[in-house]
């Protein structure tokens, strides 16, 4: 089957998924998410007008404090976050 977003890789990388969307379903993005997934089975983050980028990405943010696999860890931003 050919995958040309893979390139010239044979698996997915392991890293984080972003979900963007608008402002107002920030909240009920992780509702369903919440509904959907196993407790505890996965770190879910919002990241909005409101989040201070630097800290979210910093060594001491919650990126980094996460006990998860990156796989694991799902990032729910508002498309309008400068």
């Amino acid at each position: 089957m050919e995958r040309p977003f893979l390139g010239d890789k044979d698996k997915f990388p392991m890293l984080p998924h972003l979900i963007v969307c608008p402002g107002t379903l920030v909240a009920q993005w992780v509702s369903e998410l919440k509904v959907f997934l196993h407790p505890k089975s996965v770190d879910i983050f919002t990241y909005d007008s409101q989040t201070d980028g630097a800290d979210f990405w910093s060594s001491s943010g919650p990126m980094h404090r996460s006990k998860h696999q990156p796989q694991n860890r799902i990032i729910v931003a508002s498309h309008s976050v400068r």
